[in-house]
Protein backbone atom coordinates (compact mmCIF):
# COMPACT_ATOMS: atom_id res chain seq x y z
CA UNK A 1 0.00 0.00 0.00
CA UNK A 2 2.72 2.43 0.76
CA UNK A 3 4.43 1.69 -2.67
CA UNK A 4 1.35 3.39 -4.91
CA UNK A 5 1.58 6.60 -2.53
CA UNK A 6 5.35 6.97 -3.04
CA UNK A 7 4.53 6.20 -6.70
CA UNK A 8 2.60 8.92 -6.85
CA UNK A 9 4.30 11.45 -4.82
CA UNK A 10 7.04 11.32 -7.43
CA UNK A 11 4.90 11.83 -10.17
CA UNK A 12 3.38 14.45 -8.74
CA UNK A 13 6.51 16.20 -7.95
CA UNK A 14 8.33 15.53 -11.60
CA UNK A 15 5.14 16.67 -12.97
CA UNK A 16 5.11 19.84 -11.21
CA UNK A 17 8.00 20.80 -13.01
CA UNK A 18 6.20 20.94 -16.32
CA UNK A 19 3.79 23.89 -14.93
CA UNK A 20 6.54 26.64 -15.07
CA UNK A 21 7.25 25.68 -18.88
CA UNK A 22 3.18 25.89 -19.83
CA UNK A 23 4.88 28.50 -22.84
CA UNK A 24 7.31 25.60 -24.71
CA UNK A 25 4.59 23.30 -25.87
CA UNK A 26 6.14 20.13 -26.98
CA UNK A 27 5.19 16.48 -26.14
CA UNK A 28 6.50 16.25 -22.90
CA UNK A 29 4.89 19.64 -21.83
CA UNK A 30 1.58 17.80 -22.87
CA UNK A 31 2.37 14.45 -21.28
CA UNK A 32 3.35 16.66 -17.91
CA UNK A 33 0.02 18.19 -18.38
CA UNK A 34 -1.80 15.81 -18.56
CA UNK A 35 -0.31 13.71 -15.53
CA UNK A 36 -0.81 17.29 -13.39
CA UNK A 37 -4.23 17.72 -14.51
CA UNK A 38 -4.93 14.05 -14.33
CA UNK A 39 -3.80 14.27 -10.19
CA UNK A 40 -4.85 17.82 -9.37
CA UNK A 41 -8.67 17.14 -11.36
CA UNK A 42 -10.55 16.79 -8.37
CA UNK A 43 -9.87 20.22 -6.77
CA UNK A 44 -12.29 21.41 -9.18
CA UNK A 45 -14.66 20.24 -7.07
CA UNK A 46 -13.94 22.36 -3.71
CA UNK A 47 -12.47 25.08 -5.72
CA UNK A 48 -15.62 25.67 -7.34
CA UNK A 49 -17.95 25.26 -4.73
CA UNK A 50 -15.61 27.97 -2.56
CA UNK A 51 -15.74 30.45 -5.50
CA UNK A 52 -19.74 30.02 -6.03
CA UNK A 53 -19.77 31.27 -2.17
CA UNK A 54 -17.91 33.66 -2.82
CA UNK A 55 -19.54 35.53 -5.66
CA UNK A 56 -23.15 34.12 -4.25
CA UNK A 57 -24.43 33.18 -1.06
CA UNK A 58 -22.96 29.57 0.75
CA UNK A 59 -26.55 27.91 0.13
CA UNK A 60 -26.23 28.82 -3.78
CA UNK A 61 -22.43 27.69 -3.35
CA UNK A 62 -23.06 24.40 -1.73
CA UNK A 63 -25.73 23.66 -3.81
CA UNK A 64 -24.77 25.10 -7.07
CA UNK A 65 -21.10 24.74 -6.66
CA UNK A 66 -20.98 20.99 -5.78
CA UNK A 67 -22.14 19.51 -8.79
CA UNK A 68 -20.33 22.31 -10.98
CA UNK A 69 -17.44 21.10 -9.30
CA UNK A 70 -17.70 17.61 -9.73
CA UNK A 71 -18.95 18.12 -13.59
CA UNK A 72 -15.61 20.34 -13.75
CA UNK A 73 -13.65 17.49 -11.76
CA UNK A 74 -14.68 14.78 -14.27
CA UNK A 75 -13.79 17.18 -17.72
CA UNK A 76 -10.42 17.97 -16.42
CA UNK A 77 -9.68 14.67 -15.13
CA UNK A 78 -10.99 13.68 -18.72
CA UNK A 79 -8.76 16.26 -20.05
CA UNK A 80 -5.10 14.52 -18.48
CA UNK A 81 -6.29 11.26 -19.51
CA UNK A 82 -6.90 12.39 -23.19
CA UNK A 83 -3.15 14.30 -22.89
CA UNK A 84 -1.70 11.60 -21.60
CA UNK A 85 -2.85 8.86 -24.22
CA UNK A 86 -2.17 11.31 -27.16
CA UNK A 87 1.10 13.26 -26.11
CA UNK A 88 3.37 11.83 -29.09
CA UNK A 89 0.73 14.03 -31.24
CA UNK A 90 0.69 17.13 -32.34
CA UNK A 91 -3.02 17.27 -31.63
CA UNK A 92 -4.60 19.91 -31.59
CA UNK A 93 -2.45 21.85 -33.25
CA UNK A 94 1.28 22.46 -31.68
CA UNK A 95 0.36 20.50 -28.15
CA UNK A 96 -1.76 23.28 -27.23
CA UNK A 97 -4.09 22.48 -23.80
CA UNK A 98 -7.88 21.37 -24.67
CA UNK A 99 -8.82 23.09 -21.51
CA UNK A 100 -8.58 26.68 -19.73
CA UNK A 101 -6.57 27.29 -17.46
CA UNK A 102 -3.79 24.74 -18.48
CA UNK A 103 -3.37 23.83 -14.86
CA UNK A 104 -5.79 24.54 -12.19
CA UNK A 105 -3.14 25.72 -9.84
CA UNK A 106 -1.15 28.35 -11.74
CA UNK A 107 2.48 29.33 -10.91
CA UNK A 108 3.41 31.92 -8.07
CA UNK A 109 5.39 34.10 -10.88
CA UNK A 110 2.29 33.85 -13.74
CA UNK A 111 0.57 35.72 -10.80
CA UNK A 112 2.75 38.31 -10.27
CA UNK A 113 3.81 39.09 -13.98
CA UNK A 114 2.64 42.96 -14.91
Amino acid sequence: MRRPIKIFVIILILTSFWIGASHAAGPFTKLGRGLTNLATGWIEMPLTMQRECQKQDYMTGIFYGFPAGLFRAFLRTGAGIYEIISFPFPVPNNYETIIEPEFIISSPLEETQI
